[in-house]
């Protein structure tokens, strides 16, 4: 069986932000540790450009920022040190003043038959963190 690239797309999220505000919070890695779910991560680490944490049931993951397009997309990789190869995007649009929409895709190669198992679970976990984020209190001046 042939591996495949899956692609999964969160729900849109909307933001009564501007769209630098949510830009800047996350081409930093550093500023991450607030969304980072304490129950489910581990020695979470973080420089602006890379990080590293201990998830239950995929060990050890590395994440690097590889490209940045200023208040619209920020693209991220997974590094060597992760068991899973994937690239992840946060994509922002700004539609009106304070009103920014959020987007978050994930893609990583996979054979059919385990494609179809987790392309639910990576749906339901994008969407849980664009509810995280609409939930934050933004006080970015």
């Amino acid at each position: 069986m042939h591996n495949m690239e899956v692609k999964v797309e969160s729900r849109v999220g909307k933001m009564p932000v501007n769209t630098e505000a949510l830009y800047r919070l996350f081409s930093d890695f550093r500023n991450m540790t607030q969304f980072i779910p304490k129950d489910k991560l581990r020695n979470f680490q973080a420089t602006e450009d890379t990080c590293s944490f201990e998830a239950d049931m995929v060990g050890l993951v590395g994440l690097k920022i590889v490209e940045r397009k200023p208040n619209s997309l920020v693209k991220i990789i997974s590094s060597e040190i992760s068991k899973y190869s994937f690239t992840f995007w946060v994509q922002l649009k700004e539609v009106a003043t304070m009103d920014t929409r959020i987007k978050l895709t994930l893609a990583f190669e996979s054979n059919p038959f385990m494609a179809a198992m987790f392309k639910g679970q990576v749906e339901k976990a994008l969407n849980s963190m664009i509810d995280r984020i609409e939930q934050q209190n933004f006080s970015y001046n």
